[in-house]
């Protein structure tokens, strides 16, 4: 019987697909039922949930499909007082299974993420003498806006971090031009006009954009703002966990918004923000000769110890398959590592513990699922794995849920 650590499992019951997400905190009792249209299992042991359904043939169906369902039945599990569970990471770390030609597949996917920093730059000014110049000392100035500013970044959840970033620009905006009995959209674009040479908004925007404020309203306010803000039945909302272009929608807004926040920070508080920046495409391109030859090792050694240094004794003993490069993902540039291994292969393997990615005998990347996997009743493993940059130097801009 597969089994996703303590969660086991058939492959029918009317339910042949199925998806495991990772859980932002284990439930206190054991969740087991049917919820709708799917079957819902959690345990306070496990770092997942498992959602059974049925109909998916293939592993973006199971993904899309078993995300919408998987958060319909938590939403009823919350409120009939069973349990209030929130998912994280479901983008990058989950786990699928479909049923095709007859065949049980399992998807394991998970995101590698490489923060690249470069560290502060020292300048030293030097008067024509050569004497060197002592900085000029400036003082920033609190305001409250900071706050909304510190909580968006610590948030967790994408859609809580957009409001409060909107709220840090919504009080420094107010504070400078001060709004009075207008409409708010007429208030936003006249003191954004006015601001559009503190702020710079030209350079936030492509080239052949010929009006700024109008651009940022289309993309932060009305984009972003207002489907964030409202949930009025038959007008347009963004959901939590619900649509993967709503994300990729509020990612970009909130980018633009943060900028124009720290510009106001700077330019009206004196507030100016510590940051580097590294050319992430330059490292990105390199992914493909990197990873040219590789492959997939599966381990299912309970011991295996993911911190430790690499060395081809971490590949001994793994069973290993091809590994793939490809440069997108459902239509979109995503840089990952694809393998398929027949599970006839493993039968005589243990639980899988961890997947390492090697080259040439010597491991390059080891991850694990968060749990142990039994792959009983499965016909082949799949294994994806999401590769990324992620400038640390900059506000942040990933989030797990």
């Amino acid at each position: 019987m597969p089994a996703i650590g303590s969660l086991a499992f058939t492959l029918d019951e009317g339910f042949d697909s199925g998806i495991a997400l990772l859980l932002a905190k284990a439930p206190t009792e054991t969740v087991s039922g049917a919820y709708g249209r799917c079957y819902l299992q959690a345990a306070s042991d496990s770092p997942h949930v498992v959602c059974r359904f049925n109909g998916a043939t293939t592993e973006e169906e199971a993904f899309s499909r078993g995300t919408v369902i998987a958060q319909e039945a938590l939403d009823m599990l919350s409120v009939l007082g069973c349990g209030d569970l929130v998912t994280r990471d479901a983008q990058d770390e989950h786990i699928v299974w479909w049923r095709s030609s007859d065949r049980n597949n399992v998807s394991l996917v998970s995101t590698s993420t490489f923060t690249l920093k470069a560290g502060p730059v020292e300048i030293t000014v030097r008067d024509a003498d050569g004497n060197v110049v002592p900085p000029v000392g400036v003082t920033p100035t609190h305001h409250l806006a900071f706050r909304f500013y510190r909580l968006a970044q610590a948030s967790d959840d994408l859609f809580d971090a957009y409001r409060n970033m909107y709220l840090a620009f919504e009080s420094l905006l107010s504070s400078r031009y001060p709004k009075g009995r207008e409409l708010e959209i007429n208030w936003l674009r006249s003191s954004l006009a006015s601001a559009a040479s503190d702020l710079e908004l030209v350079t936030l925007v492509p080239a052949t954009v010929t009006d700024p404020v109008q651009h940022f309203l289309l993309t932060v306010y009305e984009g972003a703002r207002l489907p964030l803000f409202h949930a009025k039945d038959g007008r347009a909302h963004f959901a939590p966990a619900e649509d993967q272009s709503d994300r990729v929608t509020v990612e970009a807004a909130l980018f633009m918004l943060t900028q124009v926040v720290l510009r106001m920070a700077k330019k009206w508080h004196s507030a100016r923000r510590r940051s580097s920046w590294v050319n992430l495409k330059l490292i990105e391109d390199q992914n493909r000769t990197l990873f040219d030859g590789s492959r997939f090792y599966f381990v299912d050694d309970p011991a295996v110890d993911m911190k430790r240094e690499p060395d081809h004794a971490l590949l001994v003993g793994g069973v290993p398959f091809p590994a793939v490069f490809m440069d997108s993902y459902a239509g979109q540039p995503r840089h990952n590592l694809i393998g398929k291994v027949d599970t006839a292969l493993l039968s005589s393997r243990g639980r899988l513990q961890a997947i390492f990615i090697g080259r040439d005998n010597l491991p390059l990347i080891g991850f694990s699922p968060d749990t142990s996997i039994d792959l009983v009743g499965f016909h082949q493993l799949n294994v994806r794995l999401f590769i990324r940059g992620r400038n640390g130097g900059q506000p942040r801009n990933f989030f797990p849920r």
